[in-house]
């Protein structure tokens, strides 16, 4: 009996894949959904999909702005492979499961929309234009705009980590947040606190997604189960050209997973952040630098 997922459409979050089975996947506003959809137009549970002896149906729940199969809109049908479904500014495609090559799914009842210990990559290439592929749309435009304007007054590294670190608690919340910079280049990191102190390097940060993160110069979204708990952590290295200067890694919450989406605009995040890193660095250095010259001459 052929199965069947639902993925996200070309070009929107590649590589989000909800496996359908016999229990409702809901699609909806609210995070208790399977598949979240953050748009002010949907409900917060909009529809659901299930399949009933290897036939799959969709059934609309009373949305408020409907839900449209093919650009029409429905309130029960069934679903074919290759039919389009959207639900507000998000479209999905039904497809054939293509068996153990595809990303493992986790099970619906987890209620997360990421396949456990399946990375997803950013490329660097793509950094600067990933802002207008994110969710955030105008809002993420208006935040990296007051960051970048915010960030060009820094006189210090400390000043400079205190007002990052404050910007992705209020764009993503997360559970956790280790940003550190780069000592000349090396393997050894800087990590800072929400002050923008220098501290040791924390014992819970994860190494395994700095290292990938760092090895292949790109963004990762990284979901995976501990402890049987769902979580997602996603990773933007600081990259200028030919040259590393840090990396910032954010944990999820229990109940707020972060998607591909969360991912572009921390990347695009941190290539904003990347280059006032480098010359705030490079500004101290050449102060420290003219400070014991002015010793040595007694000046």
């Amino acid at each position: 009996m052929a199965r069947f997922v639902l993925r996200r459409a070309e070009g929107e979050a590649d590589g989000n894949v909800w496996p359908i089975g016999a229990s409702s996947l809901f699609f909806g506003r609210s995070g208790q959904c399977d598949v979240t959809v953050r748009d002010p137009t949907v409900s917060r549970r909009h529809c659901e999909v299930a399949t009933h002896n290897g036939v799959v149906h969709l059934h609309d729940l009373g949305s408020s702005n409907l839900t449209l199969v093919n650009g029409q809109p429905v309130k029960s049908t069934r679903l074919y492979v290759g039919d389009r479904i959207t639900v507000g500014t998000a479209h999905f495609v039904v497809a054939e499961d293509e068996g153990p090559d595809d990303p493992t799914p986790v099970p619906v009842s987890t209620k997360h929309s990421l396949a456990v210990d399946r990375s997803i990559y950013v490329d660097e290439g793509r950094l600067p234009e990933l802002v207008a592929l994110g969710a955030k749309g105008v809002e993420a435009l208006s935040q990296l705009f007051r960051l970048t304007h915010t960030l060009s007054e820094m006189q210090s590294i400390q000043e400079l980590a205190m007002i990052v670190h404050a910007s992705l608690m209020e764009a993503f919340s997360p559970q956790q947040c280790w940003l550190a910079r780069c000592v000349e280049e090396r393997s050894s990191l800087t990590f800072f606190d929400e002050f923008g102190n220098v501290v040791d390097a924390p014992e819970d940060a994860p190494k395994k997604i700095i290292e990938a993160a760092f090895f292949r110069r790109s963004g990762l979204l990284w979901p995976r189960m501990r402890d049987g708990i769902v979580e997602a952590q996603i990773a933007a290295p600081l990259v200028v050209p030919e040259k590393r200067v840090g990396i910032i890694v954010l944990q999820s919450k229990p109940d707020q997973l972060f998607d591909t989406m969360d991912l572009e605009y921390l990347a695009a995040l941190a290539h904003t952040t990347a280059p006032f890193m480098k010359s705030t660095q490079q500004a101290e250095q050449t102060q420290l630098s003219l400070t014991k010259l002015r010793k040595q001459w007694g000046l």
